[in-house]
């Protein structure tokens, strides 16, 4: 990535990665999150793992090499404890945002449920949602801008 003043030119490959998996996320969401980057790492990471969810619930372990505190990576997250207390503030959060999350922890604490969310009212494709505000997104060999 090359930065330029208020723009982002995407490499040609990374460009086509973003456009060919997008992963419907609320701006509103997203800026809203900013200064809080776990709860915002959460967020994007149920986002991403309830759309890409099909047929049954996936139940995603909390602990252990493929477990959530691996997927969102600090050693504070180590200390089981700690961590549930962690998901349970952070759900909590998510639901004043997005009412409809689709993700629980299970009854007996070891993984966090999530459920599709392809028909979740709380998630619009961000085309959808800039065009009815009066936006038009332009990608150009990468270079994405809001146009009025």
């Amino acid at each position: 990535m090359v930065f330029q003043s208020d723009s982002t030119r995407l490499s040609d490959a990374f460009y086509r990665e973003l456009t060919g998996h997008p992963i419907p996320v609320e701006r509103d969401v997203v800026a809203t999150l900013a200064h809080a980057p776990g709860l915002l790492d959460f967020y994007i990471w149920i986002t991403w793992k309830s759309w890409t969810v099909n047929g049954q619930p996936a139940r995603v372990p909390l602990f252990g090499s493929n477990g959530l505190t691996n997927q969102l990576g600090t050693k504070q997250y180590s200390i089981e404890r700690l961590f549930r207390h962690k998901i349970s503030h952070w759900l909590r959060a998510v639901s004043q945002l997005w009412p409809e999350r689709p993700a629980y922890v299970s009854d007996d604490g070891h993984f966090l449920v999530v459920r599709s969310s392809r028909r979740s009212a709380a998630i619009k494709p961000v085309e959808s949602a800039v065009k009815s505000q009066g936006f038009h997104i332009i990608p150009s060999s990468g270079l994405f801008r809001l146009n009025l």
